[in-house]
């Protein structure tokens, strides 16, 4: 009997464990979706993010910055916990694997943000997309080829082979922007890539 009652014992803690773990899960995830949302609500209010009669403007999710923020936070307690645990550290193989953690979080969270700075606009003259340190304009006339990647990412390509693509994931708007092309270039059908080089 004493038995059976250690057991249950052993399963109401791993049960409550689970339970409590899940529900940490569920609550940093809704607060990381409510927190997406406002800052997806503060780019309409700020105007970064608009959609008229024949143009508009849209922009990077929020998702991509907030993503970037917990690499960079992940980073810093990585850090912070090997250097108040440095005894730890002393092997070389663990210095070097938390070494390599503190990088490798603080490398994605580097490349994630200038993400958050591509822009895209449209208007009767063309599509414009703007990064973190380059742009491309293209009128709409120029664009022979309006495509789609395996990965679901949509792109127009003008004559000169340059490229302007959009992620229907993590732009805020993609499908205003899709009837954009297609308002603005009715005769160009969407072809999906699959991989391949898209021809004109």
């Amino acid at each position: 009997m004493d038995a059976l009652l250690d057991g249950l014992v052993v399963f109401l803690k791993a049960l409550a464990e689970d339970v409590a773990k899940s529900l940490g899960q569920w609550l940093l995830l809704g607060a990381l979706s409510l927190l997406a949302a406002v800052l997806a609500r503060s780019l309409l209010w700020r105007g970064r993010v608009w959609i008229g009669e024949g143009a508009g403007r849209t922009s990077v999710s929020p998702i991509v910055l907030l993503l970037g923020l917990l690499l960079a936070i992940g980073a810093v307690v990585a850090l912070a916990v090997g250097l108040y645990f440095r005894e730890t550290l002393r092997e070389p193989g663990d210095f070097y694997a938390w070494l390599g953690l503190v990088g490798g979080l603080s490398l994605g969270a580097l490349a994630m943000f200038p993400f958050t700075r591509h822009t895209w606009e449209w208007d009767a003259a063309g599509l414009r997309w703007q990064g973190a340190w380059r742009s491309v304009a293209m009128r709409w006339s120029d664009i022979v080829h309006f495509g789609k990647e395996m990965s679901g990412a949509l792109y127009v390509k003008d004559g000169a082979g340059r490229k302007i693509g959009w992620s229907t994931q993590y732009t805020l708007e993609p499908e205003a922007l899709r009837r954009a092309v297609q308002t603005a270039r009715p005769d160009l059908a969407l072809k999906p890539d699959w991989g391949a080089a898209a021809e004109p």
